[in-house]
């Protein structure tokens, strides 16, 4: 492989398109200074990426680009190839000719730019540039390219800087890079396969119970057919017994028919009865008449009428006298506050004379004043010219000014009587919102006392009650079924928890399971030593049929416990002597050594069932444990066998007969349930028989305490029905008198809310009212101060121009008249307040 060819266009100082062919083996460029050698180098190393553009001499990429030099516009763009010749595959690419290719172009601000890659034309990235480089040991940081100085530099580094310099150009770096990458992929891998374990053996235990699932499903099936058979018997003898029941409903039916006949023909009876006494009422009030005459007739009619006049005028009385006594209330309350109004009046009547008598006084004054102000006019309109048009101004500007006064006086005045307006509008509402209230009061006391006179009397719905009782009564029996099907249950799992429980206390016996070692497993339980596994017996499953060999096989090993250290074991021993605990045999995982069955046990394996071992299901972690239990113990079928092949092996019968090596023989009749098991502990089992008892337990709680609400509602619907039975006339006239109170505080509460409503829209129309007033009363003052001030400069330039002792005159004279003016002002707005409140009292009358 070697660089064959240099392609270049628009980089640093080529302009345009540049070809530089290189051959095989050693060759040299020449060229003046600044003809772009040192460029040639710079694009090699631009398409080998470096990792600083000061590897090729520029501050920034874009600085690369050729600028055009003095007669031509800077590129917007630059591209540079390298052509290699790959006959040897140096380059992992397959292809004869590699092309490698780098494009940069300028963005449209000039200053940043886009960089694509090229190889053989196909768009790649950086990282295949490289990645394809690096398997070449090619590098643009390393010494594939040497520049001035680097020979020094290589000199003067220590030893190993020098060596990671060879390092990376034969590629050793490069290997190294790629075992470290292996490395964590292989670890990944691990890692990938250690999980993909976990959830295999997650999956193979859900497969498991879905298998029990299957079974109990299909145990399930068998027994819905059974109970679809006993529903259907079930059904059969309800139905036999509702046949028998509206049998004996029809029978009772006839009885009662029979029983209405009679009461029918007896009511006739009474009927007839009442018609003959009517008649004979009839004809005694026929005889009384012919013997009193036709006066008779008319007392009895006036009598009639008599009564029911008396019990209408009873009932209006009573009304009336409710209405006295609410117009009394209101009457006291209304001439306690005429009286306060009355007061007030007599005191604006007297504010308002004194007022008015002031105001003349100080209008009598006023007008002196302006009398005199008027002589002083005419004087100085005597003296001509410019004083003359002053006063003819001044004069015009009184009159506009007097005018606006009294149009600003009645403006004031209105602002006032629409402020006492909105007064009287917000009294009027808060005095609504109290009856409103009080009218709530009555009606939620109303309301209360019929509430209680309701519940006093109660409501005449027997039938409804009737219905309620008999609804009530079936749901208790139907509770009642509940019950006696939970006490069934419940005693079930009594009986199951007692049966598990029997068996775990028999089990625990037949394994030895000593107090040292429960307590033992109590602390792998609690978490209080961590690496404790269990129990020989727990950690393995046995085929089925071998389990007497296998027990017997195993002996007291059965009771040892795995650990999985050395340490746990020294740990659980310490534990065992500070609570004066008795020995316990412990196997730990890293210290367990492994075996190999002896000479004879492998001759006369094929004459036996197996090694014991076989017939055990465990993780292969515990082999070790399981080699120390049983070794190269071998099993047979029969004693037969057993003692044809014994000597120098240990064996066990299927029946469990054992057999040692030494030649020591065991044997005799063993009862199933003293035998050591393998397998799980019964304890699972126990919890969830405990639990289901609990559940059992809370369920039929639950349906009793619900039976006993329901029979509390039934004896409450059977008080209510005797108390609805016994309620007399007077309750039921108190009833109405308390409907009657209800139906009357509803229309005061009516009443005071459309008054509420009315007083809110009076006080909105006083509100705008006086809005609207204020506002002409600030632009009728705004007119008269404007008036006021361009009189005020009309007597200024006045007294500029007079003579001296008219200017006093006329300075004395304006101050009298703006005083008298003030007062006359102050006296009228006081008027107009006292006129306003005056007003609003008369509206109140």
């Amino acid at each position: 492989m070697y660089l064959r060819q240099i392609e270049l266009e628009n980089f640093k100082s080529f302009g345009g398109k540049v070809t530089i062919p290189l051959m095989e083996g050693y060759m040299a460029i020449t060229g003046p200074n600044g003809s772009g050698k040192s460029n040639i180098g710079d694009a090699i190393m631009f398409v080998l990426g470096p990792k600083s553009p000061k590897a090729v001499r520029a501050g920034r990429i874009t600085d690369l680009i050729f600028s055009g030099g003095a007669s031509k516009s800077r590129a917007k763009s630059m591209t540079v190839s390298l052509v290699f010749d790959n006959k040897d595959r140096i380059l992992p690419w397959n292809d004869d000719t590699v092309r490698l290719t780098r494009y940069v172009k300028l963005s449209d601000n000039g200053e940043d730019y886009t960089s694509y890659f090229y190889i053989n034309d196909q768009k790649s990235t950086l990282g295949e540039f490289d990645s394809l480089l690096t398997k070449a040991r090619i590098s643009a940081d390393g010494y594939n390219l040497v520049q001035q100085g680097d020979v020094t530099h290589i000199v003067q580094m220590s030893n190993l800087e020098r060596r990671r310099i060879i390092d990376g150009i034969s590629g050793i770096a490069s290997f190294d890079a790629d075992i470290a990458k292996a490395q964590g992929e292989k670890k990944e891998a691990t890692d990938n396969l250690n999980l993909i374990d976990v959830l295999r053996e997650d999956k193979e235990r859900q497969l498991k119970s879905l298998e029990k699932d299957k079974e109990q499903a299909q145990i399930y099936l068998e027994t819905k057919n059974s109970l679809d058979v006993a529903k259907a018997q079930l059904t059969v003898r309800q139905r036999d017994k509702e046949v028998s029941t509206l049998e004996n409903l029809t029978q009772y039916t006839d009885k009662l028919r029979g029983e209405l006949e009679v009461l029918k023909k007896e009511k006739e009876t009474v009927r007839n009865q009442h018609a003959e006494n009517e008649q004979a009422i009839i004809a005694k009030e026929a005889e009384i008449e012919a013997k009193a005459g036709p006066e008779y007739r008319k007392v009895k009619d006036d009598l009639e009428n008599t009564k029911i006049k008396l019990a209408t005028e009873k009932d209006r009385k009573e009304t009336s006298e409710a209405d006295i006594r609410n117009q009394n209330e209101f009457k006291a309350g209304f001439l306690e506050s005429i009286e306060e109004n009355r007061n007030l009046y007599r005191t604006l009547s007297e504010s308002l004379n004194d007022l008015k008598i002031q105001h003349d006084a100080a209008k009598e004054e006023f007008d002196n004043a302006k009398k005199e102000e008027a002589q002083i006019s005419e004087e100085t309109t005597r003296h001509g010219g410019e004083l003359t048009e002053l006063q003819k101004k001044i004069v015009t500007l009184d009159k506009d000014i007097d005018s606006a006064i009294i149009i600003d006086q009645d403006a004031r005045t209105a602002e006032a009587a629409a402020k006492i307006v909105l007064d009287h509008a917000e009294t009027g509402k808060a005095d609504a919102e109290e009856a409103l209230e009080t009218a709530k009061f009555e009606m939620k006391d109303a309301d209360q006392n019929l509430k209680e006179v309701q519940n006093e009397v109660g409501p005449d719905n027997t039938e409804e009650i009737s219905k309620r009782i008999l609804a009530l009564k079936q749901e208790e029996a139907q509770l009642e079924d509940k019950e006696s099907q939970l006490r069934s249950a419940l005693d079930r799992a009594n009986n199951e928890y007692n049966k598990l429980s029997a068996e775990k206390r028999a089990s625990d016996s037949v394994n030895g399971a000593g107090e040292a070692v429960s307590r033992i497993l109590a602390l792998k339980n609690t978490g209080q030593i961590a690496g404790i596994r269990g129990t020989v017996a727990e950690l393995a499953k046995v085929e089925p049929g071998y389990e007497t060999a296998l027990g017997v096989a195993a002996g007291g090993k059965m009771q040892a416990v795995v650990v999985e250290t050395d340490a746990v074991a020294a740990q659980c021993i310490q534990y065992l002597k500070s609570n004066g605990l008795s020995r316990v045999v412990f196997l730990p995982l890293n210290k367990m050594m492994p075996g190999k069955p002896r000479a004879k046990a492998i001759m006369v394996l094929k004459r036996t069932e197996g090694y014991a071992t076989d017939f055990l299901d465990f993780a292969p972690e515990y082999t070790n444990v399981f080699w120390y239990v049983f070794q190269d113990t071998l099993v047979v079928k029969s004693l037969d066998t057993a003692r044809e092949i014994m000597g120098g092996i240990r064996i066990v019968t299927r029946e469990g007969e054992l057999i040692e090596a030494s030649g020591a023989m065991a044997g005799g009749t063993i009862r199933k349930n003293t035998i050591a098991k393998f397998g799980p502990t019964a304890q699972g089992a126990l919890d969830e028989a405990a639990q289901n008892v609990r559940k059992a337990s809370e369920a039929l709680e639950t349906v009793r305490e619900m039976l006993r609400d329901k029979r509390d509602a039934i004896r409450a619907a059977d008080d209510e029905m005797r108390r609805i039975a016994g309620s007399d006339n007077a309750s039921r006239d108190k009833l109405a008198a308390a409907k009657a109170s209800f139906e009357q505080t509803k229309r005061n509460l009516k009443t005071a809310e459309d008054n509420l409503t009315r007083a809110v829209k009076e006080l909105e129309t006083a509100k705008s009212d006086l809005v609207q007033k204020t506002a002409a009363a600030q632009t009728t003052g705004q007119n008269l101060e404007n008036l006021r001030n361009e009189r005020t400069a009309a007597r200024e330039r006045m007294a500029v121009i007079a003579p001296a002792d008219l200017q006093e005159r006329i300075q004395a004279v304006r101050n009298k008249v703006f005083e008298c003016s003030q007062t006359v002002n102050d006296l009228a707005s006081q008027i107009g307040g006292a006129k306003a409140e005056l007003s609003g009292l008369d509206k109140q009358k």
